[in-house]
């Protein structure tokens, strides 16, 4: 999850119920996991006589292996995304790691119960890792919203000039070709003014102003790819902020 959760991320725009244009962006991922579970021998049939059995006092227990789908599906609003990820990848492994401990003291404690007693814990925990998730989000201030100056990137598109160039979510574009930007509109009379070049003067996630600059073709985006956070009008405003 830490290291795979930004794979699958989509960016949308949405209204705040004070009007206000925000992005926000939409992660997720879902994974395979092989699991081991000891279940009491009388709980299932065995298929092969040799299956490994385990004995603890007067109880045997079969070793069984379960696909459990684990993974996440998040908002992300108030922050980058790498750390938003990075958080909930280490409190889901955390939990993993309560959950297992709880799994084999459930074996010793309550052998007839340890399955069904494992899965409550891991489900309600997972639930809390989301209520937390959701607290944090709707207390905390949009990340990605309009600024006084520049524009914010909210995504851009694979194969652009904007990828090509480096620019990232969350970044604010300053100037370009040095004339200073405000609103996609202004940044498209900017690109206009030279066809065949792009220089653009970026604060990057450390607030320090970049230079980002690449040659521009024939049949690329007008726009140079980016999704932009500027303020616009939608129909029903947005039931969070």
């Amino acid at each position: 999850m830490i290291k795979n959760g930004l794979k699958d991320v989509s960016p949308k725009l949405r209204t705040s119920r004070r009007g206000l244009t925000v992005g926000a962006l939409q992660t997720k991922r879902f994974w395979l996991l092989p699991t081991f579970l000891f279940l009491p021998s009388g709980a299932l049939t065995l298929p092969f006589d040799w299956w490994p059995v385990i004995s603890s006092g007067s109880e045997g227990y079969s070793l069984v292996l379960l696909p459990f789908l684990l993974g996440f599906q998040q908002q992300i609003q108030t922050e980058l995304p790498g750390a938003a990820v990075k958080r909930m990848g280490k409190n889901v492994f955390g939990l993993g790691l309560l959950v297992l401990i709880v799994g084999i003291v459930s074996v010793f404690l309550l052998p007839a119960y340890a399955a069904i007693t494992t899965s409550v814990f891991a489900l309600i925990g997972r639930v809390w890792l989301v209520y937390r998730h959701r607290i944090r989000e709707n207390n905390n201030p949009y990340y990605y919203a309009p600024r006084n100056s520049g524009v914010m990137v909210l995504d851009v598109l694979p194969n652009s000039p904007a990828e090509k160039m480096g620019l990232k979510t969350g970044e604010v574009i300053q100037t370009c070709n040095k004339v200073n930007v405000n609103s996609q509109e202004e940044m498209y009379q900017a690109l206009s003014k030279n066809r065949a070049y792009c220089k653009l003067e970026v604060f990057d996630h450390n607030n320090e102003i970049r230079i980002v600059q690449g040659a521009l073709y024939e049949g690329d985006h007008h726009e140079l790819g980016i999704l932009f956070i500027e303020n616009q009008k939608f129909g029903q405003p947005d039931q969070v902020g």
